[in-house]
């Protein structure tokens, strides 16, 4: 101890100098590095905004996409059940002011704008079954309107022969008679085009049908698969609608009841600096 303590009372100069500026030089290393650690952490922490709210605009792009996919395939299907509907009007309402053939021109507009929107944000395999439901609509409501104002007015020539009128009920039975010799008659060209005339003067007189009409009732009667042909159509038409329901299930995910799958958030300025933070330091 006594050539230590002589060693430095010898050299009391030297260490005069030297210990203040080795102080000096240990509290800058210090400061700088305090500052270095703070400011990756500032880094760190600043990415970790950007990506917290990158994120962010993800989530919402995709809740916002799954939305706008449920509503406007939710709004289509709701149209086709509409047109359906309408189209079953030729069964229950005379249309010879065309106030049915109207609805059914607007309502198709409607399902086609709705079909336009689903193809800028629907997964092919929706559009495909979307597109499937339109294109089978025309022979759909070609059929119905056929085949329904056909029953349309065989109610109402019902109606006419069940007439207390004496006079009404004897020309609708005139007209049933027609309409039997039309139905049955041969391959004899000048035949069938009296019974024609004959059937289309008694339908357009006892019962109000226009010309249009009247085409749509003969044709139907003398083509007795038009009913069948209907109710195909509409089972495939039921089909068409169930298979895009299952694809739009499957774009919404709708069996998983989850929210929309979004990115996950990394987080790797808490890993960067787990050492310097007090949980990583514990």
């Amino acid at each position: 101890m006594s050539e230590i303590r002589k060693f430095f009372e010898e050299h009391a100069a030297f260490f005069a100098v030297v210990v203040p500026i080795a102080t000096i030089v240990a509290s800058f290393a210090g400061s700088w590095a305090a500052g270095w650690m703070q400011a990756r952490g500032g880094r760190d922490q600043a990415a970790a905004a950007r990506e917290a709210a990158a994120a962010t605009n993800e989530a919402q792009r995709v809740a916002a996409l799954w939305t706008v996919r449920q509503v406007q395939v939710a709004e289509f299907v709701q149209r086709v059940r509409e047109l359906v509907r309408v189209s079953e009007l030729f069964y229950e309402r005379n249309n010879a002011d065309r106030s049915i053939s109207v609805q059914i021109g607007e309502a198709r507009q409607a399902l086609v704008q709705k079909q336009a929107e689903i193809e800028l944000i629907a997964p092919k395999v929706v559009v495909q079954a979307a597109d499937s439901v339109v294109k089978h609509f025309n022979g759909f409501v070609g059929l119905t309107a056929m085949v329904g104002e056909t029953a349309y007015f065989a109610d109402r020539l019902g109606e006419a022969l069940d007439a207390d009128e004496s006079d009404r009920a004897a020309r609708a039975r005139e007209l049933a008679a027609t309409l039997r010799g039309w139905r049955n008659a041969g391959g004899d060209r000048a035949e069938q085009a009296r019974w024609y005339i004959e059937a289309a003067q008694g339908l357009v007189d006892v019962l109000g049908a226009t010309e249009e009409q009247v085409s749509a009732i003969l044709t139907c009667m003398t083509n007795r698969n038009k009913v069948s042909e209907r109710e195909q159509s509409k089972r495939e038409l039921d089909e068409k609608l169930a298979a895009l329901v299952a694809a739009a299930r499957e774009m919404l995910r709708s069996e998983d009841d989850v929210a929309p799958a979004v990115p996950g958030q990394r987080r790797r300025w808490l890993r960067r600096n787990s050492a310097a933070t007090p949980i990583g330091s514990a």
